[in-house]
């Protein structure tokens, strides 16, 4: 059951890459329209790409579930957990009116880290494991450190480090594990 989880999820490399990117370019993005062209409207950026990357997995996802011929615990274990991943971010999100965007960046790179940490140890695929680790501390360091967090731009960019840690290296080394094991 392990194995067949395993292979499910490095066939599933896509959506680590999906996300990691339009994410990452997102932050990048937001950074430029935020610190070169001081635009009121930076955040707009991410109107326009979540939805994009939420189509883009949807039919990636459903691709992969035509080819699928079951599914496992672990699977379904692994679907409630970026279900709930999601709400936390969305609830991140939610109240960054009161919070902050500052704060609410921290939450996401907390999120992010829980996420890949749990999906590494439950797939033992150390990249997650450690891009998960790194997320995770990466968010207490932001948190406990003043000048990391009186800046957000300094969070955008952290957010950047983040999402490569814990997304794009490990997807990246995910599937050159399918090209291996194929």
């Amino acid at each position: 059951m392990l194995e067949r989880t395993r292979y499910n999820i490095r066939s599933n490399s896509i959506f680590y890459l999906i996300w990691g990117w339009l994410v990452l370019l997102s932050v990048l993005i937001e950074y430029i329209l935020l610190t070169q062209f001081n635009s009121p409207y930076h955040f707009m950026v991410w109107i326009i790409s979540m939805p994009l990357a939420g189509v883009s997995s949807s039919l990636a996802g459903r691709k992969h579930r035509l080819k699928q011929k079951h599914t496992t615990l672990m699977d379904s274990v692994m679907k409630f957990l970026w279900i709930g991943i999601t709400m936390g971010i969305f609830f991140s999100l939610a109240f960054s009116n009161v919070i902050g965007w500052t704060h609410s960046y921290v939450l996401i790179i907390l999120f992010y880290g829980i996420g890949t940490f749990v999906s590494g140890g439950v797939l033992k695929f150390k990249p997650l494991t450690i891009g998960g680790i790194l997320s995770i501390v990466l968010s207490f360091v932001i948190a406990f450190i003043p000048d990391l967090h009186k800046s957000f731009e300094n969070v955008l960019l952290l957010l950047a480090l983040s999402v490569t840690m814990s997304y794009l290296i490990p997807g990246y080394m995910l599937r050159s594990k399918v090209s291996l094991d194929v």
